[in-house]
């Protein structure tokens, strides 16, 4: 599952994070990244250290595993979409 955000509101991670996990149960499992446009009051760095809790308070109830946060400006450059899992974008991204 492939998210953006242009809001800077950490609610909004969780909440992706939290609709990932529901849909991920079951034989369905996945990894989530939120490709996000950090903002003067929010960095990508400050959003993974946000998520981490509710990361391993919802691993026990779902398939989710692996939360990926990657600036925007990283993830596309010129029209060209890094590929998930390759080693440029293994050296940018953030886990949770």
């Amino acid at each position: 599952m492939l998210k953006c955000e242009n809001i800077s509101s950490r609610k909004t991670f969780v909440g992706g994070m939290m609709k990932a996990a529901y849909f991920l149960q079951g034989d369905r499992a996945g990894t989530l990244v939120f490709v996000m446009v950090p903002k003067d009051n929010t960095t990508a760095t400050a959003i993974a250290k946000h998520l981490k809790p509710y990361l391993e308070w919802v691993m026990p109830h779902a398939n989710l595993r692996t939360v990926y946060i990657i600036e925007a400006k990283h993830y596309y450059q010129c029209d060209v979409v890094m590929k998930v899992g390759s080693r440029a974008f293994k050296k940018v991204i953030l886990l949770v």
